[in-house]
């Protein structure tokens, strides 16, 4: 897959994606048997609607799923949200560089310290995130501010 993405910059990353298949036959994966769970949570137009969506699904993975998001950095869940969605339908050299655009300004933010801390030097697991203000990428992806 690396490949297949570096050969082709300029076309649109779920083109390529699409264009490989559906993969190897064989053992249907975990992820493969949530696959119609995935779609439907993900495809939902906000990140309350992904959690609401989870909510409605039985099961560990639902729960699990969750659990997990609700553990991230609400700045960072914004971001990656609000970044795949400006993606979408652009090329990787561009997606690429606004993920490094945002990257570069994530790690000055009081969230991403709390995060290293947590992770890194403390070991405790246990962030505190910052609610107060966060990063946020505008409509057309073309600035980064704070609100």
């Amino acid at each position: 897959m690396p490949a297949a993405l570096a050969c082709r910059p300029d076309m649109p990353v779920d083109q390529i994606l699409s264009s490989l298949g559906p993969g190897t036959p064989g053992r249907e994966s975990d992820l493969a048997r949530q696959r119609s769970h995935i779609d439907w949570c993900y495809s939902a137009p906000t990140l309350n609607g992904i959690d609401e969506r989870l909510a409605a699904i039985p099961g560990p993975w639902a729960s699990d799923t969750r659990n997990t998001l609700r553990k991230l950095s609400p700045q960072s869940l914004r971001l990656t949200y609000d970044l795949l969605a400006w993606g979408k339908q652009r090329n990787l050299r561009d997606y690429l560089a606004l993920e490094m655009q945002l990257t570069r300004q994530v790690i000055k933010t009081a969230d991403f310290i709390e995060g290293v801390r947590a992770a890194v030097v403390d070991k405790d697991r246990n962030p505190a995130w910052e609610q107060s203000r966060s990063l946020q990428l505008s409509p057309d992806g073309m600035s980064i501010g704070e609100h």
